[in-house]
């Protein structure tokens, strides 16, 4: 007599069991068709259903879980595992109550596994497989230039329109997972934005189905490997070479990673649109830079150090390193320096003013306070110095505290003033011996090279002549007798110090006070 199955349906053939599969199935579980080849019953069990599929991180496993077969001839069930586009048995299990299963030998960290679940009778009749699911692959990477860690899923198969949506979790340097996200069933995309550098973010992506199941996906972890930005970059040294090439140090943060070096100028503190320099280096303290600016050199300029990481983003950058030009500005017998706020430091400790002739290098008038903006140069004791050509030039340090043993100033553009020789001819005097005004004599700028004063009534008669500039005339002749209240010519004759020649005739009133 022919066994038949309690769900009360007639004798039919497997559905779904292939000859492939039950190739597979022979091949792999041949214990189990031992001893039966007499066996009678050819009714397949009705299949298990498959709730759902989800990965036990971190290692990759995967966990099954199944509605047992409504049949009450179950003697257990087969799991499927898809490798290449075929169904192979990766297990079986004899127990007719298992509900749930675990591979220990998925990689459902590196790919997508796909699952079936088929169940078997006593006289080893196959089910049709279940309703195929198939774990949710997640990736992630770290995009330093961005600072972000965009996320992407394969997302989760076998439950169609019943998947409701997908929850981010998310631990942090180790920390409990938490929800950092809940997206539509359709987004299998996301993006954590303002990652920190030199952190360990883990993420996982859990599956909802309408009836409360969930699917977790692999873990992916990420570790924000990025360069540390340099956490100063500071003006250091700034000088000119002849009025022309500007030299520039900056201190920069060794510990800093490979970084870009752009060295920008301009005459606006704010606005410096020339590039005078670029390039890369790494773990570097001390950087140094020439410029030959040219005409802009008739102005304050401004220098700024950019950096950038490999990305092309700005990390930070110096302060606008000032290459001060002060103007000087004739002043009776003084000249006025003026001269802009360097901006170069965030402490002054002062500024020094420093001038040269032709009778000495650059020598140290004054120290001044960093407030200061304005300085007067008297230049009376010049004037009548042997070999001054009244040419004077000046320039301005600004020096701040030093960084470690890294000294920190910047001397200006050294801009020169030229007095020309000038005399001027007193046109009256009083020649009476009360010590207030009693000589008259030329008055220069300068001390001449030659020196020829003369003299004369309105006759053209010599009273006075003399090659000696310190020589003064007191109102009498050749003979030593006092002239008469009048007015007399005088003719003067000199050369410069630089060769100029002043020639000059006027007249001189002698007052005689009563």
């Amino acid at each position: 007599m022919q066994r038949t199955k309690r769900h009360g349906r007639g004798r039919r053939r497997p559905a779904g069991a292939s000859p492939l599969l039950r190739g597979v199935l022979l091949l792999m579980f041949p214990f189990l068709f031992a001893g039966v080849a007499g066996a009678q019953d050819t009714i397949s069990p009705r299949p298990p259903q498959l709730q759902y599929v989800t990965v036990e991180p971190p290692t990759g496993d995967v966990s099954l879980s199944w509605s047992p077969s409504p049949d009450a001839d179950v003697a257990g069930y087969i799991i499927y595992r898809n490798t290449r586009g075929i169904w192979v048995a990766v297990d079986t299990l004899r127990d007719p109550d298992a509900t749930g299963y675990r591979d220990r030998t998925a990689h459902a960290n590196l790919f997508a596994e796909g699952y079936v679940v088929a169940a078997y009778d006593s006289a080893l009749n196959l089910s049709p497989l279940s309703a195929g699911h198939t774990t949710n692959l997640l990736q992630a990477a770290f995009d330093s230039c961005a600072a972000t860690i965009p996320l992407v899923w394969s997302g989760y198969r076998g439950w169609d329109d019943a998947l409701a949506a997908y929850t981010v979790l998310m631990s942090v340097d180790g920390s409990p997972y938490r929800p950092f996200d809940t997206l539509p069933p359709t987004t299998l995309t996301d993006t954590l934005r303002q990652a920190g550098a030199g952190r360990t973010y883990c993420f996982i992506v859990e599956a909802h189905h309408r009836n409360g199941w969930s699917s977790r996906s692999n873990r992916r972890c990420v570790v924000t490997t990025m360069s540390p930005p340099p956490s100063y970059v500071l003006c250091g040294t700034m000088a000119v070479a002849d009025n022309r090439t500007v030299t520039l140090t900056f201190l920069t943060d060794p510990a800093a990673g490979a970084a870009t070096y752009v060295l920008t100028r301009g005459t606006h503190p704010d606005i410096l649109p020339d590039t005078v320099a670029r390039i890369t280096t790494s773990g570097e303290t001390l950087l140094t830079f020439t410029d030959t600016p040219g005409d802009t050199l008739s102005r304050t300029l401004y220098y700024r150090l950019l950096i950038f990481n490999g990305c092309g983003r700005e990390m930070i950058r110096s302060r606008p390193f000032t290459l001060l030009v002060p103007q000087v500005l004739p002043d009776d017998n003084a000249n006025l320096i003026r001269w802009t706020h360097p901006l170069s430091y965030d402490t002054l400790l002062s500024l020094q003013i420093f001038r040269s002739t032709a009778l000495s290098g650059m020598t140290l008038l004054a120290e001044l306070s960093p407030a200061d903006t304005l300085y007067r140069d008297d230049i009376t004791g010049l004037l009548y110095q042997p070999g001054n050509t009244g040419d004077y030039c000046y320039q301005v340090v600004a020096a701040a505290p030093p960084h470690a043993s890294e000294e920190r100033h910047s001397a200006s553009y050294a801009p020169c003033l030229h007095r020309e020789a000038e005399v001027w001819l007193p046109n009256a005097f009083t020649p009476n011996g009360d010590g207030r005004n009693d000589l008259f004599a030329p008055v220069f700028n300068h001390l001449p090279e030659e020196y020829h004063l003369v003299i004369t009534d309105r006759w053209g008669r010599t009273l006075f002549e003399s090659t000696d500039p310190s020589e003064k005339w007191d109102g009498t002749d050749t003979q030593g007798n006092p002239v008469p209240a009048g007015t007399y010519v005088v003719h003067l004759s000199a050369v410069s110090p630089s060769g100029k020649t002043l020639r000059r005739t006027a007249t001189v009133t002698v007052i005689i006070p009563h």
